[in-house]
């Protein structure tokens, strides 16, 4: 009984430290760090890759059409079989910053989506390059409030995370556990602090460290591009950094629970920096820190409905305690995402799918012959 009660109060410390330093200090660009307007120096080329992305294409390009500051949009059309292609070039007619190729047929050795930045980073014209996925939804100040925190800080490289949006309640449950996972275990991209994550829905980067460390072609073989490029620049001795835009951007992620569990196991061994070490730490993590303190809720609470006694009634009070402060910083991260807050009481069940993901991403990678999807698409994993 004492070490169950030593392990809920150690949960119910986890979650306050949790809340204090994890979860909103290091992630949310606060407000003292938006300035009006971009510094005038920096020519700003929108880069965006579209693979079938025929029905959120033209609400991205609309609102960038609203946007000052971009010398150009340059959409490139990875081999989609849809619309696509046909919605950039509407696009290009209504504003002649856009402008929209077809990439060539992927050679081997090559994945689809870095294939066709590469190509388009060759076209651009900008001194700053913004990497920016088709179904993210950009704030009106965005861009300004990106180039002047890069000149700020004097960084080489910036990704924003958006928040995540999807029309299905069960995929809302685990994208809530994987925003929860990713504010608590992983660390983000800080200047001098090798090993942070950064993520390509909103990636901008100066054009010289972009071509200095050889830009995709660099990374021209991983499934995950966004990842190697950020942590390929942190090598190289550039300044990167990570912050979450929730209330500037907003992404419609997944559709169905089906394509978040397919598509974002391709995320997760690779944000744990292949680490088999990082990957047992993070399931230990969820483990105790999620999973555990309601099961011991219901544990205790059985206990004392049928052997009443103070011991018991001690238990259940820690379990309790623990079990809420779980759910306080859930509730919070899940209320920055943008989520609904059905996630908080669906979290045991999702975060024991997203151990089942994580499980899967791991064996992805690491198996003879693993594979991974990504847009319709197959590759070997790597």
């Amino acid at each position: 009984m004492i070490l169950f009660a030593t392990l809920n109060m150690l949960a119910c410390i986890a979650w306050a430290l949790a809340w204090r330093w994890r979860v909103k200090p290091l992630w949310i660009v606060a407000p003292e760090q938006r300035p009006e307007r971009a510094p005038g120096n920096f020519k700003i080329s929108v880069i965006i890759p579209a693979r079938n992305e025929g029905r959120r294409l033209p609400a991205l390009l609309s609102s960038l059409r609203e946007i000052g500051g971009v010398v150009e949009i340059i959409v490139a059309d990875d081999s989609s079989s849809d619309n696509t292609r046909e919605c950039a070039d509407l696009a290009a007619r209504l504003d002649p910053r856009i402008r929209a190729f077809s990439a060539p047929a992927t050679p081997a050795g090559w994945v689809g989506k870095p294939w066709a930045l590469h190509h388009a980073a060759r076209l651009a014209r900008g001194d700053c390059l913004v990497f920016m996925d088709a179904d993210v939804t950009p704030g009106a100040g965005v861009l300004d409030i990106a180039a002047s925190i890069m000149a700020g800080r004097q960084l080489d490289a910036l990704s924003l995370i958006p928040a995540m949006r999807t029309p299905s309640t069960p995929a809302a449950c685990l994208l809530a556990c994987l925003a929860s996972a990713r504010a608590l275990f992983l660390k983000p991209a800080r200047p001098g602090r090798p090993g942070g994550i950064a993520q390509g829905a909103f990636f901008a980067v100066r054009r010289g460290a972009y071509d200095a460390v050889g830009g995709h072609a660099a990374v021209s073989g991983r499934v995950v591009e966004d990842v190697a490029l950020g942590r390929l620049l942190e090598e190289k001795g550039f300044r990167v950094l990570t912050l979450a835009a929730q209330d500037m951007l907003q992404t419609l992620a997944y559709s169905t629970l089906r394509e978040t569990w397919v598509e974002m196991q391709k995320h997760i061994y690779p944000a744990l920096g292949f680490s088999a070490r990082n990957a047992l730490l993070l399931a230990l993590g969820i483990g105790f820190l999620a999973i555990y303190p309601p099961i011991m809720l219901l544990a205790a609470l059985a206990w004392s409905v049928f052997h009443p006694s103070p011991a018991a009634l001690a238990m259940s009070g820690s379990a309790l305690a623990a079990t809420l402060a779980a759910y306080c910083v859930l509730a919070r991260v899940i209320r920055q995402e943008g989520l609904p807050l059905i996630a908080v009481a669906a979290a045991p069940l999702a975060f024991l799918a997203a151990a089942g993901m994580l499980a899967g991403s791991v064996l992805a990678y690491t198996r003879a012959r693993g594979r991974v999807a990504w847009k319709d698409r197959h590759y070997p994993a790597r």
